[in-house]
């Protein structure tokens, strides 16, 4: 009996949704059968469209696509504002990039290692040293360089980071290890137990018993951090047996690290800051020479360099003080960034001479036979001084010139520094009277030039004769008696001693050949290396060649030290000192095939000017070479210019040319010539030897010497061997340079090089100049390449900054007025002569060329208005003329409107009388503005800024060819 439940609320709600359930459960598409409507009738072939419940597709279906579509366009706008920032960042990085600092690791020095042995109270072992580190701040778009230098820190056996200071500013190390413990650079201790491993263990070993000849390697990360900045790492290695520390690809120059952001630490402008050093390394020789009577040899040079030193110093800086203004350095100093560094390079390599002079780690007998006959103070370090200074002195007049804002005072200044290179000043006596305290050629320095070798040769004389004493070893007498008869009276040659006196010394130590040939070996003995040439023959043939060789004294020549015979066996030796390599193998590494680079512009006029001076020095001596190519050229990296590329080159291979069977072409070093050595003789010689039919018998002059010079230069400058692309080889070579072929220089080649080169190999000998000649050139050339560092930095050189004038016009003028050819050495104390003898006739001939090529554009117009007005203007004419000659004052870059405003205020210091043409004495008569004078001190070297300084920018003629002719010059 079915009784009815009463119904409650909500009932009616169930009741509702419960037809729901079967339809929502029912899947899309389904046909009830019982619901659907009856079939239409046969007439109608349409089949009905079935229904769907509206509960299947409720109203949220439209409110879901709604969403879908708004959160799309919100992830395109995202993702369009992701990109443009991804953009942005992009733009930002590539811009400011350029502008980052790169910081350079230029050399790093470790010597004086002192291990203590675990000798201290607490047991610590240390290894100390004395380290010199130099890292080189540079911005690549040139706004910033900055130098840190002399980073004393302690090399120790450890793990840890290290913290030093270089300079003011702290820096931090960290080191991330191979895989071992390695010999580290950490200024803090360590105890024995923590050096355990073997390479630690072998290195401590080599300490205790004072043998660096171990080599430890360790491929080591170590990285810097300038304040709270950390560097990028660089890859190191650590050498104890050679005490220096190099980079992984053994070419220091050659790594870079930036700087990922700027360093916290406030950089001046690299001007001041090298004058800043100079005055350190200044301070440091003061320092050197307290102990002066402890130097044992050249006591008196060493005295000389600082007086010298310090007297230049004092001369730039009262000139610094007069013409420029402190506040101006970052922006009107620039002219003198080069010629500092130069200065700062000569000051450093002076120091090192001092510290070697008194550093008592070199044994008293090793310090006399390198140093007994050495002249290096006088004719390098001071003549790189001498060469300096007038860079210098003209460099701050120049920036002097536009010091300041005063218009008026800027003219005084032009007209006073006019003053100075006039003609009557172009005598030797008369600038000796006038500019000698400024040049440090005083008739008191000039005497000491002379006096300071002498005095230190007797010194030695006298000291080696209170050592020979009977209470002495046999050993040091031998020694002692040996100096004593090397040195002899001074007009005597040097002679050959007995070879047990070399080969029965027991630190007398062959460690390895040298070269392609069995005659030289590098030897170490009395604790020094040497090069040793070993060589069999008759003595008595070679002793007239071979002991005027031991009398020659120069820096840029091979020394020959001391000789020894054995007469028994017919041997001879020749200690030398030790070099690196030859020119040769240097351009074949600098300048191989496959790099297609060329040395620097001024690292290849430093080394021409350096093979000048040796060869000037033979011909002095009437020591003619025969066979100057780059094979019987040394040289070695410079120890303060090494990372820009300068070298000290010595002349190598002359004297035993004529003896046969020992020419230097059997003893060259390298065989790189051996199979053309004709390409580097002269068509003279080539014409000798083919009607000899021999080359041992051949007679060289200057002149064939002063061609080879030339060849060398070509391959300095182009990196190529001459004649190296030629088609042509042997006889028809040979035939080619007697009929006066000659090898092609590039297009951009310099002019002002190449004409001297040309010069050089000139087919007359008689045309030719001599090397006391190319010497005064190429000095001139190095100076013009300091005042315009610009020319040479940019990878074409700009035609425009060139020299006005040919050099060689110069030098054949002043070979006319001043009777320079002499085969004598020129005398140091002569060098800033010649150089101020150069500006006077270079800014003679530059106004020369200016006022003709003024009066060619206005004379048609003067000569009209002349006939005009009767002549009426020619006194004013003549004092416009003596105005705008006084103007050609000085050769600083500005603006041809500013050289005018300055001619204008410079009117008022002397009244002129007012053209009486009917227009005023800015115009011409047609208008126009007069062009202002085109003088190297008034035109626009570099119109886009005061604050960079130019010297010289006239205008010269390029010729149509793209090679230089074979005969251009007559």
């Amino acid at each position: 009996m079915d009784q009815k439940r009463p119904t409650i609320a909500g009932d009616e709600e169930m009741a509702a949704e419960k037809p729901l359930k079967p339809a929502l459960q029912k899947p899309p598409g389904f046909r009830d059968q019982q619901n659907q409507p009856s079939a239409p009738p046969s007439g109608t072939g349409r089949r009905p469209r079935p229904i769907h419940p509206a509960s299947l597709y409720p109203e949220k279906k439209r409110r879901c696509s709604f969403c879908r579509v708004f959160c799309c366009c919100v992830c395109i706008f995202l993702a369009v504002i992701l990109l443009i920032f991804l953009i942005a960042v992009a733009v930002f990085f590539l811009w400011y990039s350029p502008k980052l600092p790169v910081v350079r690791l230029a050399s790093f020095k470790i010597s004086n290692f002192n291990f203590s042995d675990g000798n201290s109270d607490d047991g610590w072992s240390f290894l100390t040293a004395d380290t010199t580190a130099v890292l080189d701040f540079r911005n690549p778009n040139g706004k910033l360089t900055f130098y840190y230098r002399d980073a004393d820190v302690a090399v120790i056996l450890g793990e840890k980071d290290f913290e030093t200071n270089l300079r003011s500013t702290k820096v931090k190390g960290f080191i991330e290890k191979p895989g071992n413990r390695t010999a580290v650079i950490v200024p803090t201790r360590v105890t024995k137990r923590q050096v355990d491993d073997p390479t630690a263990k072998r290195l401590q070993a080599e300490l205790k018993g004072k043998k660096l000849l171990v080599t430890v390697t360790a491929k080591t990360k170590v990285g810097l951090a300038v304040g709270s900045r950390k560097i990028v790492a660089v890859g190191v290695s650590l050498r104890c047996g050679g005490v220096r520390l190099q980079t992984l690809d053994s070419q220091m120059a050659k790594c870079t690290i930036k700087l990922l952001k700027w360093p916290c630490v406030k950089l001046e402008r690299c001007e001041m800051e090298q004058f800043r050093e100079i005055g350190e390394v200044l301070g440091s020789i003061r320092a050197l020479m307290v102990f002066k009577d402890d130097i044992q040899i050249n006591q008196r040079q060493c005295s000389l360099l600082l007086d010298l030193f310090t007297a230049a110093y004092e001369s730039i800086s009262e000139s610094m003080r007069s013409n420029l203004r402190f506040k101006e350095k970052n922006t009107k100093w620039k002219i003198l960034e080069q010629p500092l560094r130069e200065l700062l390079w000569v000051v450093r390599e002076g120091e090192a001479y001092v510290r070697m002079s008194l550093e008592p780690k070199l044994g008293f007998w090793a310090k006399a036979i390198v140093l007994h006959c050495n002249r290096d103070c006088t004719e390098l370090h001071i003549h790189n001084l001498l060469s300096c200074l007038p860079i210098i002195v003209e460099a701050i007049e120049t920036a002097g010139e536009v010091s300041g804002w005063d218009e008026e005072e800027m003219s005084k200044k032009r007209l006073v520094h006019s003053n100075k290179y006039m003609k009557q000043w172009n005598d030797s006596q008369m600038f000796t009277w006038k500019f000698g305290r400024e040049y440090l050629v005083t008739e008191d320095f000039c005497n000491r030039f002379e006096s300071a070798w002498t005095e230190d040769r007797w010194i030695l004389i006298k000291e080696l004769q209170e050592k020979k004493q009977p209470s002495l070893s046999k050993h040091d007498w031998k020694m002692a008696d040996f100096l004593l008869k090397h040195l002899g009276d001074g007009n005597e040659s040097p002679k050959l001693f007995p070879s047990s006196l070399l080969v029965n010394t027991k630190d007398y130590q062959v460690k390895k050949r040298l070269g392609n040939g069995s005659q030289y070996k590098e030897i170490t003995w009395l604790g020094e290396s040497f090069a040793l040439r070993h060589f069999f023959g008759d003595i008595d043939t070679l002793l007239p060649k071979v002991t005027p060789l031991l009398s020659l004294s120069h820096p840029n020549i091979v020394y020959y030290l001391c000789g020894f015979t054995d007469e028994e066996k017919k041997e001879c030796f020749l200690v030398m000192e030790l070099m690196s390599k030859t020119l040769g193998m240097h351009i074949k590494e600098v300048c191989g095939p496959r790099k297609k680079n060329t040395l620097s512009l001024p690292v290849a006029v430093d080394l021409m000017l350096q093979i000048a001076l040796g060869m000037e020095y033979l011909h002095s001596k009437r020591i003619y070479h025969g066979e100057l190519n780059p094979s019987n050229i040394l040289v070695k990296p410079r120890s303060h210019q090494s990372g820009d590329g300068y070298l000290l080159g010595k002349i190598f291979g002359f004297g035993l040319n004529s003896v046969k069977g020992f020419s230097s072409k059997s003893a060259s070093l390298t065989s790189q010539n051996e199979n053309f050595p004709f390409i580097w003789y002269s068509p003279e010689v080539l014409e000798e030897q083919e009607q000899s039919g021999t080359a041992g018998s051949l007679k060289y002059t200057d002149k064939s010497d002063v061609y080879s010079f030339g060849m060398v230069c070509f391959e300095l400058l182009t990196g190529k061997v001459p004649f190296e692309d030629s088609h042509l080889q042997g006889d028809k070579m040979s035939r080619n340079i007697r009929a006066g072929e000659r090898p092609l220089f590039p297009f951009n080649s310099p002019k002002f090089i190449t004409n001297l080169t040309k010069r050089c190999w000139h087919a007359d000998p008689n045309q030719r100049p001599t090397f006391s000649s190319i010497s005064r050139v190429l000095r001139y050339i190095k100076r013009f390449l300091a005042l315009n560092p610009e020319y040479h930095s940019s990878s074409q050189q700009d035609p425009s900054i060139a020299p006005p004038v040919d050099y060689w016009e110069i030098e054949s003028k002043l070979l006319q007025k001043l009777s320079w050819e002499s085969t004598e050495l020129t005398q140091v104390s002569q060098v800033p002569f010649q150089m101020f003898a150069y500006r006077v006739v270079e800014r003679a001939q530059t106004c020369k060329k200016d006022n003709l090529r003024e009066t060619s554009e206005s004379g048609s117009e003067w000569a009209s208005c002349s006939e005009d007005e009767g002549g009426a203007g020619s006194d004013e004419q003549v004092s416009y003329e003596k105005e705008r000659r006084l103007s050609c004052s000085s050769d600083v870059g500005m603006s041809k409107k500013h050289v005018s405003n300055l001619l204008k205020r410079a009117s008022s210091l002397k009244p002129i009388q007012k053209p009486a043409f009917g227009f005023s004495s800015g115009t011409t008569p047609r208008g126009r503005s007069r062009h202002p004078p085109l003088s190297p001190c008034g035109q626009s070297m570099r119109a886009n800024s005061e604050s960079q300084l130019i010297l010289i920018s006239p205008r010269i003629r390029r010729s149509n060819s793209g090679h230089a002719s074979d005969s251009e010059l007559s």
